[in-house]
């Protein structure tokens, strides 16, 4: 989006991703006559990459809708101002970290501590992104389980990084 929402030091940051983030991807499309809420997000089968399960959406804010695209047709999209949104479920982690160094988005230090920290919270500016990690819990049927989710976002992508299903993402 063009508009991207301040964030200073009273501004918590789960404000910041709802209001950058979340409002966004979430509009809704009025165009069938129905309201359409950006909800399926995967429609295919994601792609396995290094070991990785990846999915690739592309959101064209203009036209209000989103389709799957391949990771080849990323910098295509980028270009065109389409947002593009690279979900990656870490299985391997030296697969990982040889695709996400592929695609150039994040630095190699972000690149370690995405797959090699614990479950924490941080945000932090890069040039040309923001990271932000979040903790995920979850109830099992005696304790609660943490996991990591990182996220890197710049003017044109948003790259998820994970391991196994993330109840925020589902």
């Amino acid at each position: 989006p063009d508009t991207i929402l301040p964030k200073d030091a009273t501004t918590d940051n789960a404000s910041f991703v709802v209001g950058n983030v979340y409002d966004q991807l979430t509009a809704r499309d009025w165009s069938s006559g129905t309201p359409k809420v950006v909800g399926e997000l995967y429609p295919r089968p994601p792609m396995v990459v290094e070991a990785c399960r990846v999915r690739v959406l592309g959101f064209d804010f203009e036209a209000r809708c989103e389709h799957q695209l391949s990771l080849s047709e990323v910098s295509a999209a980028m270009e065109r101002s389409i947002l593009v949104w690279i979900d990656v479920d870490v299985r391997h982690t030296e697969g990982a970290a040889r695709l996400l160094a592929e695609l150039g988005m994040i630095g190699a230090d972000l690149i370690e501590e995405a797959l090699t920290r614990g479950p924490e919270t941080k945000l932090a500016r890069y040039d040309g992104y923001l990271h932000f990690a979040v903790r995920d819990c979850r109830l099992g049927e005696r304790e609660f389980s943490a996991e990591r989710l990182d996220c890197a976002m710049g003017a044109r992508f948003l790259l998820s990084v994970h391991r196994g299903q993330v109840g925020c993402l589902e």
